[in-house]
């Protein structure tokens, strides 16, 4: 077992925020005062050496398959530079505003993967939402079992104070009666010779209602043979940027960047 963690703080400048086609780039280190500044966290994190588990047509041997999770981080602030501060909320496109990728690239052969679930988090209460306690009241007489129960669907190997957070989820519903927050898109990335691309669209009122320091997490279960190639599976991390007046469906990312990247070796 070997969960890895990968963290990166990046300034970078916002060229033509208003324009059809703004470009992010990283800040040089002279740090000019005239440009429309940003600071992203960025955080990749999960197991780096993961079961195999059997293709199985249904529950009926759910021992044998063992799910592993794996978190995404992106905030969003102005840098230190007062100078340079701006409402970069106001310039982002109301609607899906973010999209923020997990692209899992693999060889020809060699192992693969099972998606079974994403989630967007958050910590309750928000500006207009209740507690996780009292969102959940109604289930805290049941809370042993429920947990137990949870739990071992996501990791055989949780603990108990993980089985209690487990039930106690900190999801950010998809829809708030007709408004919608954010939505799963799973895509082919040209980029990276055809990968899966598994996209969460999020909107506007996300980083307004929870705050511009998002979390996300994907459940996979990993099946087929082994391989000496450490390359042949890996999961790269990109968060992009709709600004208000881009052409339709384009975001911006950071330029000539490199991606966070978790190298998976399944055995």
């Amino acid at each position: 077992m070997g969960v890895k963690v990968f963290q990166q703080l990046q300034d970078v400048f916002v060229e033509g925020p208003d324009s059809k086609q703004p470009k992010i780039y990283k800040l040089p280190k002279d740090k000019g005062t005239e440009r429309k500044q940003l600071r992203f966290l960025m955080s990749l994190a999960g197991e780096t050496e993961p079961q195999l588990s059997p293709l199985l047509t249904g529950f009926e041997n759910e021992d044998h398959i063992v799910i592993y999770r794996y978190d995404w981080m992106f905030g969003i602030a102005c840098t230190e530079n007062i100078d340079s501060w701006w409402d970069w909320q106001r310039a982002l496109r109301d609607e899906d505003t973010l999209a923020i990728q997990l692209i899992l690239s693999y060889g020809e052969s060699g192992p693969t993967f099972t998606d079974s679930s994403a989630s967007l988090h958050a910590l309750y209460p928000s500006r207009h939402t209740e507690s996780s306690v009292e969102r959940f009241k109604a289930l805290l007489s049941n809370l042993g079992k429920a947990s137990d129960d949870l739990a071992n669907l996501i990791h055989p190997a949780l603990g108990k104070g993980m089985k209690v957070a487990a039930l106690l989820s900190n999801s950010i519903a998809s829809q708030e009666r007709d408004k919608k927050n954010w939505f799963m898109y799973r895509y082919v990335d040209d980029n990276n010779h055809g990968s899966c691309g598994i996209e969460w669209r999020i909107n506007k009122r996300v980083l307004q209602e929870y705050g511009p320091l998002l979390r996300g997490s994907l459940l996979l279960a990993f099946h087929g043979e082994s391989t000496p190639d450490p390359r042949q599976l890996q999961i790269l991390f990109r968060p992009q940027l709709a600004f208000q007046n881009a052409v339709d469906l384009a975001f911006s990312r950071i330029e000539d960047a490199d991606c966070l990247e978790l190298t998976i070796k399944p055995h």
